[in-house]
């Protein structure tokens, strides 16, 4: 059974790990990422579109963000820095908007009152931690 990839970089991330909760309508004072360099995310590229090389990055991407992020005082964490990301072979672009969209996902957690978010990033990784651990 082919697995599709359910981290798109940080955005999914973010996205699965409050997926189960409903999102309120949108405050005027929300922010959205907004992609504004013209830098090639791949996790952007359709499946069918992405090269090998792609791929690769792709589940490399979802292996670091499966078995690096964390929950701390109920806000998402990713303790690897910068450094770290790009001695993996993952360029700097991926850890900027992966730390931005963390920001944007905690800000969240925080104006809803999400209380549990350990659990709920658990349970969303449930499969993926069967696969990476």
């Amino acid at each position: 059974m082919k697995t599709t990839i359910r981290i798109t970089a940080v955005v999914a991330a973010a996205i699965m790990a409050v997926s189960c909760i409903g999102r309120p309508e949108k405050k005027p004072q929300e922010t959205e990422t907004v992609q504004t360099d013209d830098y090639r995310y791949v996790h952007l590229v359709p499946d069918s579109l992405r090269t090998e090389e792609d791929k690769k990055l792709v589940a490399l991407l979802e292996e670091t963000i499966v078995r690096n992020l964390t929950v701390k005082d109920n806000h998402l964490v990713f303790p690897l820095s910068e450094a770290d990301f790009q001695t993996l072979g993952i360029p700097a672009p991926y850890y900027r908007l992966m730390m931005r969209e963390l920001d944007n996902a905690n800000r969240y957690i925080d104006s809803v009152g999400i209380k549990n978010m350990d659990s709920i990033l658990k349970a969303s990784y449930r499969e993926l931690y069967a696969k990476y651990y």
